[in-house]
């Protein structure tokens, strides 16, 4: 069952041939990936975060409300945008 698990996970085709050693081998180096060291750099922000900070608003619903009043949403970005 595990080396079933196993064969799914790395998408190993049966049509493959593959030993039970090769898939364990392509385990670990599976766990090596999942346990390595974090990417070096500034951490990846989200367009919803860059939305946030451009905009001065806190939370998801405010930010939802003002893009409603087209307004009030393109007076915002103008402000945004003139930084």
């Amino acid at each position: 069952m595990e080396m079933w698990i196993w064969r799914k996970m790395n998408k190993t085709s049966w049509v493959e041939r593959k030993t039970n050693e090769q898939v364990l081998k392509d385990k670990n180096i599976f766990k090596e990936k999942i346990l390595g060291e974090r990417s070096r750099g500034r951490p990846k922000t989200s367009y919803f975060q860059d939305l946030k900070h451009l905009t001065e608003v806190e939370t998801y619903s405010t930010l939802k409300n003002m893009a409603n009043d087209r307004d009030l949403w393109l007076s915002r970005q103008d402000m945004a945008f003139k930084r």
